[in-house]
């Protein structure tokens, strides 16, 4: 079907942000494009810009792999690939606020549905 989970939204903003002549593919089609991204500036931030491109990229490929154009494993590639750009390098501090905002979130739901539980 070669795509169109979301109605080809997602290829249509990326193009309309970074250009016509720019489609996020699945794989290091897209990826590769990055550099191009970056050096455009759409978003006049160029981290911003690189980083929204690979999101598109990504969503792209979901679409594909859900619109069985691609196998699951050429997502999991691409999300990867996406990790271990962007968020590999996140360090200890970060983390450690991740989980104690997950932490309190787990701990607010279950107070509200255990009946208003209170600290002590």
């Amino acid at each position: 079907m070669s795509g169109g989970l979301w109605q080809y939204d997602n290829d249509t903003l990326a193009q309309s942000i970074y250009g016509w002549d720019m489609l996020p593919d699945y794989g290091e089609d897209g990826f590769s494009q990055s550099t191009e991204a970056w050096k455009r500036n759409p978003l006049e931030d160029k981290l911003m810009s690189e980083l929204v491109w690979d999101v598109f990229c990504v969503l792209h490929s979901y679409d594909w792999y859900k619109s069985v154009d691609t196998c699951e494993d050429s997502y999991r590639e691409d999300v990867e690939t996406f990790k271990s750009k962007w968020l590999r390098g996140i360090g200890g501090d970060k983390i450690k606020e991740m989980i104690d905002r997950e932490l309190e979130s787990a701990r607010e739901s279950l107070k509200k549905s255990l009946g208003g539980i209170r600290d002590e």
